[in-house]
C-alpha cells in the first residue's frame, strides 16, 4: 500500500533488519522482534521527489490475544510530524489486521509528557478509551513512597535479589499450585526485561516462599509484572517483600522514578491499599481500543 499524498510505503521490521532501525523502535521492543516472541513491526518510508529516502516512522505490536493487537511502540520522527505519518502507520496495520476481527488497543502513560498528543492522535482515529476493573495500573512516585514506614521483616525472612538467589530455587516455583496476584511474565524468571537487582524472592529452608518480579518499562520507572505470596503467609510478608523492592529501586534511581503497579483483582488492590496512602496511588495508565470493522473481510495477517 502507498500513500500518494505523502509519498509513505511501508517497509517489514524483522530479525535481519530490525537493528537498522534503533533510532525509531524502543530497545526492548527491538529485543522483543529479535527473540520471535510474536512481536511484528513495520516502518514508513518517506520518498519526496528530489530528496534522499528516509524512515519517517515506524510501529510495532503482537497479538496478546487471538482479538486483540496490542501496539507496544508507535514513533514519528520530529522532521515527519503533522504530515499525517502517524495515521499512514495505524491504517496500514488496520489493513494487515483486516480478516483477523481483531481490535486494536495501545496504553498511554497517564502523566507523560507527549500523552495530550498521543491521546487526541488515537482519538481521531477511531479509538476509544477503554476501561476495566481487572486492568488497573497504579502509578507510585518514589519520592513520596520511600516515606511510607513498614514494619521490620521477621528475622528468619530472608528476602534477596533474584540475582542472589540459586537458579534452582527459582525454578522450584510451581504456578500451577496456586494463582498468583499477577500473571506471571511469558519469559519466565530468565525474561529479556526482568530486572533481577529488582526482583525479590523469599527464601525460607532453601524453598520458594514468595517472589516479586519487577521489568524494565519505560526510563527511570519499572514495572512490578508479577507477585505471589504463598496463601497462608502473613499479609506482613507481603509488606515486606514490597518494601524491599521499593528500597531496591530507590537505591537504583534515586527517589527520582516511579513504579507501576498493576491491581489486577481485589486482593492485590486491597494491599495496595492497606500500604500506601490513598493519595499515593495514581491510575498510572489509561488504555484505547480501536474496534474491528467487520463490513469487510481479507485475508493477510493471523495471530
Amino acid at each position: 500500500m502507498i500513500n500518494k499524498k505523502t509519498r509513505l510505503t511501508p517497509r517489514a521490521l524483522n530479525r535481519d533488519n530490525i537493528r537498522d532501525f534503533s533510532f525509531l523502535v524502543p530497545e526492548d521492543v527491538v529485543a522483543d522482534i529479535l527473540s520471535d516472541d510474536g512481536t511484528t513491526g513495520f516502518a514508513a518510508l518517506s520518498s519526496v521527489k528530489n530528496t534522499p529516502l528516509k524512515y519517517a516512522g515506524a510501529l510495532c505490536g503482537c497479538f496478546i490475544t487471538r482479538t486483540e493487537y496490542a501496539i507496544t511502540s508507535i514513533y514519528v520522527s520530529e522532521e515527519s510530524r503533522r504530515q499525517g505519518v502517524g495515521t499512514f502507520l495505524l491504517d496500514t496495520l488496520t489493513d494487515l489486521l483486516d480478516g483477523t476481527d481483531a481490535e486494536i488497543s495501545i496504553r498511554v502513560v497517564r502523566d507523560h509528557k507527549e500523552a495530550a498528543g498521543l491521546i487526541s492522535f488515537l482519538e481521531k482515529n477511531g479509538f476509544e478509551e477503554f476501561f476495566s476493573e481487572s486492568e488497573r495500573i497504579y502509578v507510585i512516585d518514589l519520592v513520596n513512597a520511600s516515606r511510607v514506614r513498614f514494619p521490620e521483616p521477621l528475622k528468619e525472612l530472608s528476602i534477596e535479589p533474584f540475582s542472589r538467589v540459586p537458579k534452582s530455587v527459582l525454578r522450584s516455583f510451581d504456578p500451577d499450585l496456586e494463582e498468583g496476584f499477577v500473571p506471571m511474565p511469558g519469559d519466565g524468571f530468565e525474561g529479556k526485561k526482568i530486572d533481577r537487582e529488582l526482583s525479590m524472592a523469599v527464601v525460607s529452608d532453601g524453598k520458594l516462599e514468595g517472589f516479586c518480579v519487577v521489568e524494565d518499562y519505560l526510563e527511570k520507572s519499572p514495572i512490578l509484572s508479577a507477585f505471589w505470596m504463598k496463601e497462608q503467609a502473613p499479609a506482613s510478608h507481603s509488606m515486606s517483600l514490597i518494601s524491599a523492592v521499593r528500597d531496591a529501586t530507590v537505591n537504583k534511581y534515586d527517589t527520582d522514578a516511579q513504579l507501576f503497579i498493576p491491581a489486577v483483582n481485589d486482593r492485590m488492590a486491597e494491599m495496595l491499599e492497606s500500604i500506601f496512602p490513598q493519595k499515593m496511588l495514581k491510575e498510572g495508565m489509561m488504555r484505547f481500543k480501536k474496534y474491528p470493522d467487520t463490513s469487510h473481510s481479507g485475508e493477510r495477517l493471523r495471530p
